[in-house]
């Protein structure tokens, strides 16, 4: 190929930025007519680059290895009708068919009819024309950067419209995997935008939505269905006014017409100053408010029963309280609670007992009218409010009506169980204005009401406020008196009927008193079993006995047991196995030297835990007794179940015998049932000689033992030892 010299910028390509820049654009010259080339060149060096070549080769092979020209002038026909070819084969590669063309023929072709043209091609004449050519040039070159422009500006927009959709996709992906309901819509409040989640939770399809204005489909009206016009919606007039909303509880309906609780917050879309539109999320939060009324429930509901508990009842006795002052109407507390509920858990085990306060609480809600409040305050405790009682005798009849209704047998599980009860009674306003203090003489008079025995209802006195008085004071001095050591202990020969010695004694502890003197048992003893005090009082008898008994040694008491009253196993402050391994430590002290009497109520409450401890006691040596015998559960099966070693028959038994003889055959048939158990008897209360006598009589395989003033009365420490020295 013959190449055709001429001003040639081989590294320039044409676009839209280098025509921005001032860069010449490239002009491919394609013929066999040398002058062509030097023609253009001269003619269209100030606003190309002109490159010629030979029209024989492969145009487009050598095209490949160029710079893309913006413009082709191509000889037509050409030598041996080359320029035919190669405008066919420029026409059928798509790299090059988009550059513009211009074909130069002569006149003479064109009239002669030598020269075809296709249709719609470019052409010029020879000779050229500069002005011609160059308009004609100039033409095609705008013509290549406008057609690039648009290509890039279409490349862009299609580009754009990627990317845009690209964004759509995500953002309704998003959409779809949030799961609050998110809803947009325009500036006339109509939905353009809704999400699965909000489509979900409002039963609507997206046709269904889509379209319609907001407002009119979600929260037209309220919960009460008030009509809520736009203006006033919580969601809606913000966003009017291009303001944020946020709300809680706010009532979105549904498609079904329901509606339902959500937390909400309302973005406005404002453009140039102007509302667009507005986004709305929401969440529905009716599983939250059902849960936070369960929790509400649960926190003023017994979960056993179902009646209110002691929060939502004190509450109820407040407002009670608060309208009594206000319309001045007098209403009763009564405080009610079962009489020895423990033997139901204790013989029937705790499910029975649990059914057992369910069925309670049934009859005495349905004993009473609907405006009285009935609680179960906690364990077996009850409580009502009776309102507006006209007289004091109103609250008494229904205290009579509830004790009537309880005493009728309750069935579990095909089993009879039959309550008694115990009601305190106080009156507003006459027994106190404010709640602590109706609540404490109702619980002052339900106290004395169980001293009086089951079955019974109790008003509130002022003897019962100075008897709880007193019971304070004397708990104030109780307390003083332990920390001062007031206390000491005494000592009640125990005598062996077979032997006629001393065996053993009982300590019993006194109050030395510094303004009241000696001070017996039966005078603090009551109050410090009800203030709980009698656990560290216990404690503190272990102490001494324990140190009384290592003051014994060479007086010939070195055998002499102790026995010491406790109240059963008390975890926090009474008599564990652990205090008593370190007294006996402390003191040098043989655990077979104590006997640790227990009554049959005390053994009997929390049995379980009671015969665990009781054991651990048996194990570092120490007997057990039961206390009190006679008096409480009196029962084969329960003596066979607690690790015991003896029995002591209650001292009213004792005392009756000679003149009761169904008393006589009592203690006569316990020695028998203690001896057929192998334990030993010890006859409480002996004080005749015809007493000692009848009990000697009683036939017994094992040990009996005698303890009463017949022999001495309780002695202190000094006393004790002097007597049993001298006891014959």
């Amino acid at each position: 190929m013959n190449v055709v010299p001429a001003v040639i910028n081989k590294d320039t390509k044409m676009t839209t930025e280098q025509s921005e820049k001032g860069v010449k654009p490239g002009v491919l010259v394609i013929s066999d007519e040398v002058g062509d080339a030097t023609s253009l060149a001269k003619l269209l060096g100030n606003i190309c680059d002109v490159e010629a070549f030979h029209t024989a080769g492969d145009v487009c092979e050598i095209l490949s290895e160029k710079v893309e020209p913006s413009l082709i002038f191509l000889r037509l026909p050409g030598e041996e009708s080359c320029g035919y070819d190669v405008l066919q084969k420029i026409g059928d590669d798509p790299r090059y068919s988009h550059i513009p063309l211009i074909v130069i023929v002569d006149p003479a072709g064109l009239e002669e009819g030598t020269v075809q043209l296709p249709p719609g091609l470019d052409f010029i004449t020879t000779p050229f024309e500069e002005e011609t050519l160059v308009s004609r040039a100039q033409t095609h070159f705008e013509a290549a950067v406008i057609s690039r422009v648009l290509e890039e500006a279409e490349k862009g927009l299609k580009e754009r419209e990627e990317l845009l959709d690209q964004s759509r996709q995500l953002c309704s992906l998003l959409l779809g995997t949030i799961k609050e309901g998110i809803i947009g819509f325009d500036a006339a409040g109509n939905c353009t935008v809704v999400n699965p989640a909000a489509l979900a939770m409002l039963g609507y399809e997206r046709d269904d939505l889509v379209g319609q204005h907001v407002h009119t489909k979600l929260h037209h009206s309220s919960e009460r269905l008030k009509k809520i016009s736009e203006s006033d919606c919580p969601v809606c007039a913000p966003l009017r006014k291009g303001e944020e909303a946020n709300g809680r509880d706010t009532i979105f309906w549904r498609k079904d017409g329901n509606c339902f609780p959500v937390l909400f917050h309302a973005q406005p879309l404002v453009c140039e100053g102007s509302v667009e539109g507005g986004v709305i999320s929401f969440t529905d939060i009716s599983g939250e408010q059902e849960m936070k009324k369960l929790i509400g429930k649960q926190s003023n509901f017994d979960s056993l029963t179902g009646l209110p508990n002691r929060r939502l009842f004190l509450d109820r006795l407040g407002m009670a309280i608060a309208q009594g002052r206000r319309v001045s109407k007098s209403f009763a507390l009564l405080l009610l609670n079962l009489y020895q509920f423990k033997k139901v858990n204790e013989t029937l085990g705790y499910d029975a007992g649990d059914e057992l306060l369910r069925q309670i609480g049934q009859r005495i809600r349905q004993g009473v009218r609907e405006s009285d409040s009935v609680a179960r305050l906690d364990g077996d405790a009850f409580a009502l409010i009776l309102s507006n009682i006209a007289h004091d005798r109103d609250a008494g009849l229904v205290a009579k009506k509830l004790i009537d209704v309880l005493n009728k047998p309750f069935f579990l599980d095909e089993q009879k169980v039959s309550v008694e009860i115990n009601i305190g009674i106080a009156v507003f306003p006459r027994d106190g204005d404010e709640q602590e203090i109706l609540l404490t003489r109702a619980e002052q008079a339900m106290a004395e009401a169980r001293k009086t025995g089951p079955n019974t209802s109790l008003f509130f006195t002022e003897k019962l406020n100075d008897m709880a008085r007193a019971r304070s004071e004397m708990e104030i001095e109780l307390r003083r008196a332990l920390k001062e050591e007031e206390f000491v202990c005494f000592y009640q020969p125990i005598v062996n009927i077979d032997s006629g010695l001393i065996s053993h004694a009982e300590a019993l502890i006194r109050w030395r008193h510094p303004e009241k003197g000696l001070m017996p048992p039966i005078a603090f003893l009551p109050t410090a079993n009800e203030t709980g005090l009698i656990h560290p009082m216990e404690r503190w008898v272990v102490e001494q006995v324990a140190r009384d008994c290592s003051q014994w040694h060479g007086n010939g008491l070195e055998t002499c047991k102790v026995s010491i009253n406790l109240d059963g196993y008390h975890p926090q402050f009474g008599v564990t196995t652990e205090f008593v391994k370190e007294v006996l430590d402390r003191h040098a002290l043989d655990a077979e030297r104590l006997i640790f009497e227990i009554t049959e109520t005390a053994m009997m409450e929390n049995s379980e835990v009671n015969i665990g401890w009781m054991k651990e006691l048996k194990e570092l040596g120490i007997q057990i007794l039961v206390d009190d015998f006679g008096t409480g559960y009196s029962s084969l099966a329960y003596l066979r179940r607690f690790p015991v070693d003896g029995i002591k028959i209650d001292r009213e038994f004792i005392s009756n015998m000679i003149a009761d003889s169904e008393d006589e055959q009592l203690v006569k048939t316990i020695c028998a049932m203690a001896d057929n158990l192998n334990l030993y008897v010890v006859a409480e209360g002996v004080e005749t000689s015809e007493q000692l006598e009848l009990i000697s009589r009683f036939k017994s395989a094992h040990e009996k033992y005698v303890q009463g003033y017949y022999f001495s009365k309780p002695l202190p420490s000094i006393e004790f030892v002097r007597f049993v020295k001298k006891f014959k």
